[in-house]
């Protein structure tokens, strides 16, 4: 099934996508669409759920691999009950769907992960518009959601590719990446900045915030998000 794209999103994304053939970025590090979910584990059934995420993991890495990688992560600060996962599409994401559709062991496995849930989490389809991904797995990942402003949002996606761009330029040991949320609501987007370890995200965030360059750029951007719909979040890999 086809997931439409709003018309603005389709003009910004025009206007802004720099994964395409051809964008200046390193080998390997191309980005890809994601498939991302967010859900909360029912207290006392971590080490179930995380068992599950392990069993999933591996028997897609085996059986699906050249279709999709899985990434789980949980949060370093706060709420431990919460699972992250960012699943990157290495193949047309209708593909990747119906791959799914016909495999009754990985759908046994989804049904055993997702019995651990609070409640069933919808997938978001996460089209990415700028930066790079990191060439090999980190551990830590900055997690920054904010939605824009509907009457500027190809001013909002220029500023953020700006802000993005300037962070992967001045700081290389992080990998910035911006998407825009597909489906439900309109303009979110996510910034995904991945860290080796967390002495490196501590290092780069002080000096950020004590950085004009950076925090004109991020003024800029600011002008064009709704306030108060920013949330921050440092999550690591399970």
């Amino acid at each position: 099934m086809k997931t439409p794209i709003h018309p603005c999103l389709g003009l910004a994304l025009s206007l802004c996508v720099a994964a395409a053939p051809g964008s200046q970025v390193a080998q390997g590090t191309e980005m890809r669409v994601m498939l991302y979910r967010l859900a909360k584990v029912q207290p006392g059934r971590e080490s179930e759920a995380w068992r599950c995420i392990k069993d999933l993991s591996e028997y897609v890495a085996q059986h699906h691999g050249q279709e999709v990688v899985h990434n789980y992560f949980g949060t370093t600060f706060g709420d431990a009950s919460a699972v992250y996962a960012f699943n990157e599409c290495q193949i047309p994401i209708e593909a990747v769907f119906a791959g799914y559709s016909n495999d009754t062991q990985w759908q046994r496995l989804f049904e055993a992960y997702e019995a651990t849930h609070v409640q069933s989490v919808p997938q978001n389809v996460l089209v990415p518009v700028a930066g790079r991904r990191s060439a090999e797995p980190r551990l830590y990942r900055e997690l920054r959601v904010a939605r824009a402003r509907i009457e500027g949002f190809g001013r909002a996606m220029r500023a953020a590719r700006e802000l993005t761009e300037y962070v992967n330029t001045k700081h290389p040991e992080a990998a910035a990446q911006l998407y825009v949320q597909q489906l439900e609501a309109f303009g979110v987007c996510y910034w995904l900045t991945d860290y080796a370890d967390l002495t490196t995200w501590e290092r780069i965030a002080g000096e950020l915030v004590r950085d004009d360059a950076y925090l004109a750029l991020f003024d800029k951007m600011n002008d064009t998000f709704v306030d108060g719909s920013v949330e921050t979040q440092v999550i690591e890999r399970l």
